[in-house]
């Protein structure tokens, strides 16, 4: 029988402020997939920031321009504590090894990877992050500075969700455009992607 080797789960975070440790997610989410573009699952969670946690002033200016985006996430917040436990009961869940991906792994990881140790004692996710724009490094042949999506071909960027600044939509986008990116290495080395061992 296939088994899935790993699980390539999309995340996205947002907070108050950039460094993980000093400031507070304000919410994140996960989307489970495949490089065939099939959604497996997903999770999200508005958080309560953490106390005695700061702001960070050019953060804060830039969610006073995001209006919409700051109401929704002020909706149904939980205790970190209750977000992390629920998101590692969703992580074990999930066939394979999760193998956390976003763009860029550097942001989003370091506050996971952070808010993992600081409530649950650990990580229940694979200890290294797959970086979105390295890959696209690597794939497009270009340096890492024009690697974002923001310089990508418009046709790797045709996802169905729109980037929102609200956690779920980012990461389902994130994901879906990995997928375009996936294919266009396939198509260029005549092989076929596999996610699974014999």
């Amino acid at each position: 029988m296939d088994q899935a080797i790993e699980t390539l789960v999309c995340v996205d975070i947002e907070s108050n402020g950039p460094v993980a440790g000093m400031h507070s997610m304000l919410a994140f989410a996960a989307v489970a997939f495949t490089l065939d573009g099939d959604i497996l699952a997903e999770f999200s969670r508005n958080l309560y920031p953490i106390d005695g946690m700061g702001e960070h002033p050019a953060t804060m200016d830039w969610w006073r321009t995001q209006t919409a985006a700051w109401a929704a996430l002020q909706r149904d917040r939980v205790p970190p504590e209750a977000a992390m436990r629920d998101f590692e009961a969703w992580l074990r869940g999930l066939p394979g090894e999760p193998v956390l991906v976003s763009h860029p792994a550097s942001f989003d990881y370091a506050f996971l990877h952070w808010y993992s140790f600081r409530f649950r004692g650990g990580v229940a996710f694979h200890i290294a992050g797959l970086d979105i724009p390295s890959y696209a490094m690597a794939v497009l042949g270009v340096p890492y500075t024009r690697a974002k999506r923001r310089h990508w071909p418009a046709h790797l960027n045709n996802v169905a969700s729109q980037h929102s600044h609200l956690p779920l939509d980012d990461a389902r986008g994130h994901a879906m455009a990995l997928c375009n990116l996936a294919r266009l290495r396939d198509e260029r080395l005549g092989q076929t992607h596999t996610d699974k061992e014999k």
